[in-house]
């Protein structure tokens, strides 16, 4: 039994919200789940927003290949030349990530390799300032950033179109109305200034 937790000053539960053997507990916890999820702000996703296998299957093969191995030695060949399956498990994986509004916190891991600047160079190689750090981070989180940008970009590029359209079609009406209005002037012999 639930009694006196205060998650904020509107949103009490209180003692026989649920399990005090009430026939209206679950009826009167909908309407509090109704009324408290009208005031809700944050992010609704639909399925336009939704991560597929098709789009994680283009997203690894576009990936650049050649890089090191991870902190968990995948490699994005790994990716590439691994089941058809897995496509569908990362999509549902990222879905989830999405809905719940998590990412784990190992996609932000990742290691930092030194790499010499000049080849070439015949100063001392010891020097710390002749190197410059790449960092390696986890090849299914490139592929989950990779798969955000396209969603992203995709979306931008709707509403553009979508933009487009209307604003087209505002022109094309604007137009015709020009158009009837130059031909009436024409028929009656008034014009329009």
């Amino acid at each position: 039994m639930i009694t006196g937790i205060v998650k904020s000053p509107q949103h009490k539960v209180h003692a026989g919200d649920v399990g005090d053997g009430d026939a209206h507990a679950a009826d009167r916890l909908t309407a509090k789940y109704i009324n408290m999820r009208a005031n809700y702000t944050g992010v609704y996703l639909d399925d336009s927003r939704e991560f597929d296998a098709e789009l994680v299957e283009n997203v690894i093969l576009r990936i650049n290949r050649g890089k090191a191995a991870d902190l968990d030695g995948i490699t994005v060949q790994y990716l590439c030349y691994s089941s058809g399956m897995l496509q569908y498990v990362l999509s549902k994986f990222f879905n989830l990530c999405m809905s719940a509004g998590y990412v784990p916190l190992s996609f932000g891991m990742s290691y930092t390799v030194p790499i010499l600047k000049d080849k070439n160079s015949v100063h001392c190689k010891s020097i710390s300032v002749d190197f410059r750090g790449i960092s390696i981070s986890l090849a299914i989180s490139k592929v989950f950033e990779h798969c955000e940008f396209l969603s992203i970009i995709v979306n931008i590029a709707h509403h553009i179109l979508v933009a487009l359209t209307v604003f087209t079609r505002l022109i094309s009406v604007s137009a015709s109305t020009h158009v009837s209005a130059c031909q009436f002037s024409s028929d009656t012999g008034i014009t329009l200034g």
